[in-house]
């Protein structure tokens, strides 16, 4: 931690700022706000999931890893901006679709 510089978290604010900004451009397009909500939900907390099992899983292959709380909480980290590109990724293929859910 002692190499925590703000400059490191440049690209996680955009990427945060993208998906909130295009979350909202979808919200305002959707009939049914209350269906868009969940649906985000559920595919952030499934991406979350998956890609938090996923770092787990991968952790023994690396030199020096250990289940302690550093290594977890690392990993949990990683898991977000997993789940941060999935959700740029899904909001992307609905502006080139003109939709980001069939309704």
């Amino acid at each position: 931690m002692e190499n925590l510089r703000p400059d490191i978290f440049v690209i996680p604010v955009i990427a945060l700022g993208l998906v909130i900004g295009l979350f909202f451009y979808f919200l305002k397009r959707v009939t049914e706000r209350r269906i868009y909500k969940q649906y985000i939900l559920k595919i952030a907390i499934l991406a979350f999931v998956l890609n938090f099992i996923w770092e787990v899983a991968q952790g023994p292959l690396y030199k020096g890893y250990e289940y302690d709380w550093q290594h977890i909480s690392f990993c949990a980290l990683a898991s977000v901006a997993d789940m941060l590109m999935v959700l740029i990724l899904l909001f992307l293929f609905g502006l080139i679709y003109n939709n980001v859910f069939h309704e």
